[in-house]
């Protein structure tokens, strides 16, 4: 493999690490917690894929792969306030080395 990530990528859970998002019956929990609005959460991210679907068409993947790798980010990113450097810097990153420990 030509990507430097790919003994990373290997590693990752197969399934979604957050597919418990879209049972209804983990949305009726939700109820009442900042998490409530997950659902709406899932509808952005549904109009996110077809936006990508449109530029890159069958290179975007189906909408599960995209939750998949969406889930594993956020399960697995460290926030950018965790490694301060440059005020212009302001996304999150995935760490494996940091990750490996978790």
């Amino acid at each position: 493999p030509s990507c430097n990530w790919h003994p990373y990528l290997q590693l990752l859970p197969r399934d979604d690490p957050l597919s418990w998002l879209r049972s209804e019956e983990a949305l009726q929990w939700l109820r009442g917690t900042p998490l409530e609005g997950s659902d709406e959460v899932l509808k952005t991210q549904q109009q996110r894929h077809q936006q990508l679907r449109e530029i890159l068409g069958d290179l975007a993947g189906s909408f599960e792969d995209w939750l998949w790798a969406r889930h594993c980010y956020l399960s697995r990113s460290f926030d950018q306030a965790a490694f301060p450097r440059s005020e212009e810097w302001g996304s999150a990153a995935m760490v494996p080395l940091l990750d490996s420990m978790n």
